[in-house]
């Protein structure tokens, strides 16, 4: 789930739709039925900068892991200012006790504190102030239908004219997809 918002208004101007209210009685309905749940938020400077802590008290009370995400400058992210989570743990450190959250939280790139008082943790990805490249484990399907193994780069493999091809047999597009997929991750 991604939030970038907690107010109405600024959900609509960052997504384009009105449904806050939705994806709040989502979350909701997500740790009442005991998934982990995680939100990634990637704050924007003159954007949603001044909801940090807004978006930090939804941990308070359920388990709930609010992930920061630095803005990559790729996409809408080259035209936007980011706020690095370098900034982001420095006024969190300002109004809470912070110690380090030592549990495991998937295997991911994410490093965790934890706020006392906080049922939930915080979480950083920091793609640009904290490279983790060499541990990255991780390719992206795009909503295009590109195989990425890097989200930083324009390098990608097209797996949509597989997958849509009618004219080869089930078992073939199966083989040739695993060749590709085994083609992105071997380029990682």
């Amino acid at each position: 789930e991604g939030l970038d918002t907690h107010i109405s208004k600024g959900s609509c101007k960052i997504t384009g739709v009105d449904a806050l209210n939705d994806v709040m009685a989502g979350i909701k309905e997500a740790i009442n039925a005991g998934i982990s749940t995680k939100i990634n938020t990637v704050i924007q400077k003159g954007v949603n900068d001044d909801e940090l802590f807004d978006i930090i008290e939804l941990a308070r009370n359920d388990k709930l892991n609010i992930r920061f995400i630095e803005m990559m400058p790729i996409g809408h992210g080259k035209e936007s200012t980011g706020v690095s989570n370098i900034e982001i743990l420095e006024r969190i450190k300002e109004r809470y006790n912070v110690a380090e959250d030592n549990k495991k939280h998937g295997n991911g790139p994410a490093k965790y504190i934890k706020l006392e008082g906080f049922n939930g943790s915080i979480g950083f990805i920091s793609a640009i102030h904290g490279k983790f490249c060499d541990n990255c484990n991780r390719i992206r399907f795009t909503s295009n239908g590109k195989l990425k193994p890097c989200l930083c780069y324009a390098s990608n493999i097209d797996l949509k004219d597989i997958i849509k091809d009618t004219t080869i047999g089930f078992d073939k597009r199966i083989h040739l997809l695993r060749e590709r997929i085994s083609e992105c991750i071997d380029s990682k």
